[in-house]
């Protein structure tokens, strides 16, 4: 009598475990029943993983945010979070939403950009501006450094905004930069580097000339002398 009780027992706490994780998938994991697609939530610089799940609960992608939360926490993504614009097609069960949005799946077809070294900020704001409809030349040119968006090439959501193509690029500037530190000692300023390496670029063709341009250039400098050549206008 006492073991069929015991074992009556521990039948009903298991169908009742089962039934709570129903009722939790049902209620906060799985999709949300008023999903409208396509769905586009915007994940910005600086946006917080409580900010980030209001986002997503508000467009209708998550039931929940604490079991959205809780996916990302799971798989060390709260702090790694890549910015941009997330397309959702179907709904999809909280757990699958985490994983995307840790994994940078933007959902869309990415636009290839390629940028050659020595092109200046205007050659690439054309560039730029042909591909992507929502590229603002006026934040460009009024946020970008000469030299410092690095020539390579680059896939980017076709929704990516202007901000987001300049901070991609001068943080893969800032790589290059930091492994060409960590290999040698340089003998100026990178400040300096860069702007002669701009002007290089813009006065001399072959690698020789460039080499003579920035002797004299450099020996200008050093001599307390401004540099008479067209591009440094722009500096």
């Amino acid at each position: 009598m006492k073991k069929s009780s015991t074992k009556r027992i521990l039948i009903n706490c298991s169908v009742l475990i089962v039934c709570l994780f129903v009722i939790l998938f049902v209620i906060f994991i799985s999709p949300p029943t008023n999903f409208n697609a396509p769905v586009l939530v915007e994940i910005e610089e600086g946006d917080t993983l409580s900010r980030i799940g209001q986002k997503m609960m508000d467009a209708g992608v998550v039931r929940s945010t604490f079991w959205f939360h809780l996916f990302v926490i799971l798989r060390d993504g709260e702090h790694r979070i890549p910015v941009g614009q997330y397309n959702f097609n179907e709904p999809k069960p909280v757990y699958l939403v985490a994983d995307k949005i840790v994994a940078g799946n933007y959902g869309l077809r990415p636009v290839r950009v390629t940028i050659i070294e020595g092109w200046n900020l205007f050659v690439i704001a054309d560039y730029l501006d042909e591909r992507f409809d929502n590229f603002d030349r006026h934040f460009f040119f009024s946020s970008a450094k000469e030299g410092y968006l690095a020539p390579d090439t680059y896939f980017f959501s076709p929704l990516i905004s202007t901000k987001e193509i300049l901070r991609r690029m001068e943080m893969n500037f800032n790589l290059k930069v930091n492994e060409i530190l960590e290999e040698y000692e340089l003998r100026r300023p990178l400040e300096d580097i860069i702007i002669m390496a701009s002007i290089l670029e813009a006065e001399a063709n072959t690698r020789e000339s460039k080499r003579k341009v920035a002797d004299v250039l450099w020996k200008s400098l050093d001599d307390g002398m401004p540099l008479q050549v067209d591009a440094t206008f722009s500096y």
